[in-house]
């Protein structure tokens, strides 16, 4: 009985070694206005993965994934001039956007911080997606982690957007605040 137990155990034990998650940051210089942290086992997306993935008529500054796709890492730029340097109103308005976006939001962090003596924009949450009969998903609904930082880059709003499937939240919420830290903009 205490061979078969022990054997349990280190089978077990085995089994949590290989699906614990490493992940080392490396600072990546994005573009010649962004450095941050990134970690190595987030690759660059392809236009393949970024065009089967997001829809969008913008190319984003940069854009990366894990081998398995279901955590990226995303650097954007809102096209729109913001003319104001008002944080808060900034912080209501892409509030609003985020609930419009799921069916079900609950937020861990919404605030205005500051990285590297810059202000940010944050929001940290769970964002579900209900699955309906006539939607292109069908009944499968999908919940995802999500840190999002925005600032402000003469009149333009920078985006800093992390997000991975809910289920591995805990091994990455750690990573997501300190990859959002390492952010340094010119």
């Amino acid at each position: 009985m205490s061979k078969i137990l022990l054997t349990s155990i280190l089978s077990l034990s085995m089994i949590c070694l290989m699906n614990a998650q490493t992940h080392s940051l490396k600072k990546t210089k994005v573009n010649k206005e962004i450095t941050m942290d990134i970690p190595t086992n987030l690759l660059p997306m392809t236009e393949g993965q970024r065009i089967q993935k997001y829809v969008s008529n913008r190319e984003p500054i940069a854009m990366y994934t894990s081998a398995d796709g279901y955590t990226d890492l995303g650097i954007n730029v809102n096209s729109s001039k913001w003319n104001t340097g008002d944080y808060d109103v900034l912080r209501k308005f892409y509030r609003s956007g985020i609930l419009n976006l799921y069916d079900d939001v609950d937020f861990y962090r919404d605030t205005v911080q500051y990285f590297s003596e810059r202000p940010f924009i944050t929001f940290e949450f769970r964002g579900s997606v209900y699955g309906r009969e006539d939607s292109f998903r069908r009944n499968q609904s999908v919940s995802k982690y999500v840190y999002i930082a925005y600032t402000l880059r003469e009149d333009r709003v920078l985006l800093f957007n992390f997000s991975t499937s809910y289920v591995q939240r805990n091994d990455w919420r750690k990573i997501a605040h300190e990859i959002m830290q390492s952010i340094k903009i010119k």
